[in-house]
C-alpha cells in the first residue's frame, strides 16, 4: 500500500438519462398486487413523503415533492392515489394511472382547508376488500429486537393508521409489510431491472464527477461554500443534503458547507448524492503529510494503510458466491478495533433512496445476487486527531446473462464500466470479481492529501 502519482482518466458520461418505461411500473404492481392476493391481503396503504418516497416510487413513478401521499392499492378494485393540492396536477408523472383524490391536510400547513374533507370518509370509501387484512407500506420495516411484534409497528403518521384502524377496528388486521420492498434478501427492490441499474450508473457519473470537479478546486483560503460550488449540479432529484465541511467540523460527520475559509492543514470531508448514486471522500487540505498537525502526521500510516486494505479486502470478495457476513469479516478483520470507530453497516444496498438497507452484518448469511446495486461505504469515525478517511463508491453485480443483456442494450455505459474496471485492475491494484461492475468515475480513487489530487493510493 503506497502512495503513487496517478493520471485520472475522463471517463465519459451520457448526455441521455435512461428511462423506466411505463412496461417496468406496470409488471411491478401486477406482482404486487398478486403478492397481496397470494398471502390473502384485500388491500394495500402506502405512504409517502417528501424523504420517504420512494416505495411509492417504485409502484408509480410519483414521488410527493413538498407534501405527502397516499397511495391505496386494491386487489381487484380501481386503486387511488390521495395527495394534497400542489400534487394534484404533478401526480401525473405517474406511469400508471391512479383514480386521484385531493385531500388538503396530506398538503402544506396554512392553505385552505374551509372544505371540511374527512379522511376516514376517504379510507373507508376506496379501501375495498374489509373481510380481509389490510397491509401498510411505510418507510422502515422492524424487527424483533426492537419490538415484540414488529408487523404491528407503523411508522406513519398517527391520524393515518387511527383512521385506517377505525374501518377495522382490530389493530390486528394491519400488518407493516414495507419489508416486501426494502429487505435486502429478498425485497423488490434489492434486485434492479437492467433499465433502473442503468440509471444508476447515469446518476454516478454525475454524482462521481461532481466530487472530482470539487477535489480538484480544492484551495486554501476560499469558503466551503465556494468549493461546494464546484458541485455544479444538473437537477436530478437530491437523495440527501450536499455535505462539505473542512476543520472541526469534520467530527460531526453529515455538515452542510458554511462560509468558514479553508485553511492548510485542515480536514476535510465531501458528499453527493442524488437519486440512484451517491459518492463521498474524506482527506486533509494538504499537499504531504508536513502539511498536517504534528500529531497526526502519521495519518496514512495509522489509518489509510489500514484503512485500504479494508478496501480492497471488500472489492476483491464481493461476488455471487459470497455472503454479506463474509464482507463484514473481512473488513472488521482489518479495522475492527475501537480506534477505528466503524459502527455502521460497511456497504448497503442503493436505490433511489441512498440508503435502502444492508446484506452486510455480522453473521449475514444473505448471499450477494446479479442486479443488486451496492454501496461500498465503510466509514471511519476515529473520533481522535487523525479525524477520518471515505472511499465510497457504487457498484452493481451481473451474472453472464444479465452483463450480456445490459451490454446489448447500454453498450456504452458497457464500456465505461470495463474501463472503470480495467483502471481499478491494471493501475490500482484491487483484482476484481468478472462480475462486478464499478459506477463511479473516480473509482476506488483516494487522495488523502488533496492539495496534490493526483497522488492516490495504490491497492498493491
Amino acid at each position: 500500500m503506497k502512495l503513487v502519482e496517478l493520471d485520472i482518466p475522463e471517463f465519459s458520461h451520457s448526455i441521455n438519462q435512461p428511462e423506466i418505461n411505463n412496461e417496468i411500473y406496470e409488471n411491478r404492481l401486477k406482482r404486487f398486487k398478486k403478492d397481496l392476493r397470494d398471502n390473502d391481503f384485500g388491500s394495500a396503504v402506502i405512504y409517502g413523503d417528501r424523504e420517504h418516497f420512494a416505495n411509492m416510487h417504485f409502484l408509480s413513478n410519483f414521488d410527493p415533492r413538498f407534501e405527502e401521499a397516499l397511495l391505496i392499492i386494491n386487489t381487484e378494485d380501481d386503486d387511488i392515489l390521495i395527495t394534497g393540492p400542489e400534487n394534484q396536477g404533478y401526480s401525473n408523472i405517474s406511469k400508471i394511472k391512479f383514480n386521484k383524490i385531493n385531500y388538503p391536510t396530506l398538503g402544506l400547513l396554512s392553505q385552505d382547508r374551509s372544505k371540511k374533507i374527512d379522511i376516514f370518509e376517504i379510507l373507508k370509501k376506496n379501501i375495498k376488500n374489509k373481510n380481509k387484512k389490510i397491509v401498510i407500506v411505510g418507510w422502515k420495516y422492524f424487527t424483533k429486537e426492537e419490538f415484540d411484534d414488529p408487523k404491528y409497528i407503523f411508522d406513519l403518521p398517527h391520524y393515518i393508521i387511527v383512521n385506517i384502524n377505525k374501518i377495522f377496528n382490530d389493530f390486528s388486521k394491519l400488518i407493516n409489510i414495507t419489508s416486501w420492498f426494502n429487505n435486502p434478501n429478498n425485497g423488490y427492490r434489492a434486485i434492479n431491472e437492467i433499465d433502473e441499474l442503468a440509471y444508476m450508473e447515469y446518476s454516478s457519473c454525475h454524482t462521481s464527477n461532481s466530487i472530482k470537479n470539487v477535489l480538484k478546486n480544492i484551495k486554501e483560503d476560499i469558503s466551503e461554500f465556494e468549493a461546494a460550488s464546484y458541485y455544479k449540479p444538473i437537477g436530478i432529484p437530491l437523495s440527501c443534503h450536499m455535505m462539505f465541511s473542512t476543520g472541526d467540523r469534520v467530527k460531526l460527520g453529515l455538515s452542510s458547507p458554511s462560509s468558514k475559509i479553508i485553511k492548510l492543514g485542515d480536514p476535510y470531508a465531501t458528499a453527493y448524492g442524488v437519486w440512484g448514486a451517491l459518492n463521498c471522500r474524506v482527506g486533509w487540505i494538504a499537499k504531504n503529510e508536513k502539511d498536517l498537525p504534528s500529531y497526526s502526521r502519521d495519518y496514512f500510516e495509522k489509518l489509510i494503510i489500514p484503512y485500504c486494505s479494508a478496501v480492497k479486502d471488500w472489492y476483491e470478495n464481493i461476488s455471487l458466491d459470497s455472503d454479506g457476513g463474509l464482507i463484514f469479516n473481512k473488513v472488521m478483520k482489518k479495522i475492527g478495533d475501537p480506534f477505528f470507530g466503524v459502527e455502521l453497516n460497511p456497504g448497503h444496498l442503493i436505490h433511489k433512496d441512498e440508503w435502502l438497507s444492508s446484506p452486510i452484518f455480522k453473521n449475514s448469511d444473505i448471499k450477494f445476487r446479479s442486479r443488486q446495486a451496492i454501496q461500498m461505504d465503510i466509514i471511519p469515525a476515529t473520533n481522535s486527531n487523525y479525524f477520518s478517511t471515505n472511499l465510497e463508491d457504487g457498484i452493481f453485480i451481473l451474472n453472464k446473462n444479465d452483463k450480456k443483456i445490459f451490454n446489448d442494450k447500454y453498450p456504452q455505459a458497457m464500456e465505461r464500466i470495463e474501463l472503470r474496471r480495467e483502471f481499478m485492475i491494471n493501475k490500482l491494484g484491487i483484482n476484481l470479481k468478472p462480475e462486478i461492475m464499478p459506477l463511479s468515475n473516480i473509482p476506488a480513487v483516494l487522495s488523502p492529501f488533496i492539495l496534490n489530487f493526483n497522488k492516490v493510493v495504490e491497492f498493491r
